[in-house]
């Protein structure tokens, strides 16, 4: 590894960016929300494509400045045996997460209909 040269460590406004668009895309998405003349929602599909959209585009700097600060860090420190969470490893732990959150919702609204 000696004639590899070190990455440069990332900068952090890649995470900020992808954080800024998630967010602006959660309010862009709320912004377009229309209702009925009894506070119902008309257009649903379109912000559930919005919040879509923002979280992917959002996610990709994020998990960019992820795998970026992985090859800086495996390039300067020696492996210390030290077990890290790799990002494949996270990513599932947020699926779950996620899937686990999905079943209760799911559960509540057919307790409540």
């Amino acid at each position: 590894m000696e004639g590899e040269p070190i990455p440069k460590k990332p900068p952090a406004a890649l995470e900020w960016i992808g954080i800024l668009v998630i967010i602006v895309g959660f309010f862009l998405a709320v912004g377009s929300i229309r209702f009925t003349g009894w506070f119902v929602p008309t257009n649903l599909d379109r912000v559930y494509f919005i919040c879509g959209v923002s979280l992917l585009v959002g996610s990709v700097p994020i998990v960019w400045h992820h795998i970026l600060r992985e090859k800086h860090l495996n390039a300067i420190e020696p492996h210390n045996r030290k077990k890290k969470w790799k990002l494949w490893q996270v990513t599932l732990v947020q699926m779950a997460v996620m899937l686990v959150i999905l079943i209760l919702s799911e559960f509540y609204n057919s307790l409540t209909n």
